[in-house]
């Protein structure tokens, strides 16, 4: 039976509003892991960077630790920019922290040359930091895992993914059991509490001699 003709349009704006509702919750979604990605791949880098600042914060600084230097003095001008955009961005009359604006930030990036060199490393260090996480994280669920060999460290990684699946839904698993067994145990104390009988003590004195006497619910001491 077709709708009347006069709920068509209400029904078409219905439609309408559902479909640019999917849309834009689709667009955020992306948006979203569009962020993560950027925000997992800069964390890692600062690790990258705090890592090898703190094992050689006694040694000279050497061609080989150029690389990280280089690294984090783009990290710097970059977090600076952008925290000077989130400012500018605000409602608020901004001229600049101490009068630097951000095309000024930015002229305190490293030359071109050691930039390209950065680059041209970065995908291996990177990949190599990442990897070394991955086999923390795996010889701390499992770490029998640690002398294994190189080959066989591998495929275990490929199925990390299932395992940290495994541990999270038993550790759900766990946390629920655990607070059942505290609502089980309040029920339980609060029925004893309630159900428990009140005892009566009656007292009686003779001349000759004192004794108590328990009974269920009564006490008496003569």
């Amino acid at each position: 039976m077709a709708a009347p003709s006069c709920l068509r349009p209400r029904m078409h704006c219905a439609v309408t509003s559902v479909a640019k509702l999917y849309r834009a919750e689709h667009e955020l979604h992306a948006q979203r892991l569009s962020w993560l990605r950027v925000e997992s791949v800069h964390r890692v880098l600062r690790e990258i960077v705090q890592e090898t600042r703190f094992s050689k914060a006694s040694s000279a600084l050497t061609a080989e630790d150029k690389f990280y230097s280089t690294l984090e003095q783009c990290l710097m001008v970059a977090q600076c920019v952008k925290q000077m955009e989130v400012s500018s961005d605000s409602s608020e009359d901004h001229s600049g922290v101490l009068g630097l604006t951000a095309e000024r930030v930015q002229r305190q990036m490293p030359p071109e040359q050691e930039l390209v060199e950065m680059k041209q490393r970065l995908s291996s260090e990177l990949l190599q930091h990442l990897k070394k996480k991955a086999v923390g994280i795996l010889t701390y669920y499992q770490p029998e895992r640690e002398n294994e060999s190189e080959g066989l460290r591998s495929v275990k990684l490929s199925k990390l993914p299932e395992l940290l699946d495994a541990e999270q839904k038993r550790a759900e698993s766990l946390t629920e059991k655990n607070r059942e067994n505290v609502t089980l145990l309040q029920r339980q104390t609060h029925t004893n509490l309630s159900v428990s009988p009140e005892k009566h003590i009656h007292v009686c004195k003779t001349p000759n001699s004192h004794f108590m006497q328990d009974t269920t619910n009564s006490v008496k001491i003569c």
